[in-house]
Formats: structure tokens, sequence, C-alpha cells
């Protein structure tokens, strides 16, 4: 037996998988090439934060969000998805806005939030916001500032908060340069 397993496994060919790959521009109805993030939604649409708004994508058409439609920005760095179905979109300038059945809704607009708003994450109903030199959150439509790790701390001028994520205890954790 053993004789015959290989003399089968050397005499078939095998293939290896080739997943599908499609290039999308803003040839084919992105707002822009260029894409800062992406997620997709509980209902399987694919949702893309660009350079010139925000993309709704079922598959076959984008469906394009700017200031026209009422964002703040066309600048749109991070998206978040909650709990309610809520798109919720982070800009280079100008704050935070939702998208809920196709329609924009202001949700905090400041200039005080700038500069960008690199990612965006929604933990248990309150924002925050990774920055350069800086790290902000958004509760109750209010804004707090914090320029380092701890407020006693002074902040290094390359201090970039990456990330940020909340443990099973409810400790808040931040990636950061520093």
């Amino acid at each position: 037996y053993y004789s015959v397993f290989w003399i089968v496994i050397l005499h078939c060919r095998i293939f290896s998988q080739i997943f599908p790959f499609n290039h999308y521009s803003d040839e084919e109805g992105l707002p822009s090439p260029t894409v800062y993030m992406c997620l997709q939604d509980s209902t399987g649409y694919m949702w893309f934060a660009t350079q010139n708004g925000a993309a709704k994508f079922d598959g076959h058409t984008f469906h394009n969000f700017t200031t026209g439609n009422g964002l703040n920005s066309n600048n749109i760095t991070s998206l978040v998805l909650s709990n309610e179905g809520k798109i919720y979109t982070g800009s280079y300038e100008n704050g935070v806005n939702f998208i809920q059945n196709d329609r924009v809704n202001e949700y905090y607009n400041d200039r005080n939030l700038n500069p960008l708003i690199r990612e965006l994450f929604l933990i248990n109903g309150t924002f925050y916001c990774t920055s350069p030199s800086e790290f902000k959150f958004i509760e109750n439509k209010k804004l707090f500032v914090n320029r380092g790790p701890l407020e006693q701390d002074p902040v290094p001028d390359e201090f970039t908060c990456n990330s940020v994520s909340k443990s099973n205890n409810g400790t808040l954790i931040f990636s950061t340069t520093k």
C-alpha cells in the first residue's frame, strides 16, 4: 500500500488554490484610490474610508458619501461599526459622523479634534481617537484630551497612540510609540 500511495501522489498534478483578486479604483466608482481603512458590516456590505469620502460597496456598485451628503470632511481616515449597525467615520478634520440607512448624521463636530483622527475606536459607548501627539476620547458628546500616557508625564515629541483596546477586566490598553 505504501508504494501505491507514492505512485499516486507522484503522478497526480497538485494545483494550489488561487483566490480571486479584484482591484478597484476611482475608475470603478471608489471615491479615491487612497484607502485608509475598510470593514464589512453585519449585512455583508464593504465600507471604505478614503481620501475623498466614505464608500459602501455591495460587490458591484459603490455608493459614496461626501461633504455633499453631510460628512464633516471628505478625508475619512477611520471607520467603526456600532452594535446598532451605524457606521461611524473619523476624519482628518472636523469630527465624527455616522451613516445609518444611507443617511449621513453628525455625531461630533469640533475643530479641536485636530490633528487628524488616525483611528477611531468605540468601546462601551465611548469613542477613543488616536492621533499624532495625543489621544482623545469623546463621551456623551464631550471631548477629553490626554497628551501623554499619564497626565503627569510630559509627552515626547514623537509620541503617537496607535491603538486602544479593552481587556476582559475593563482595563484600557494603549499601544504607543513611546
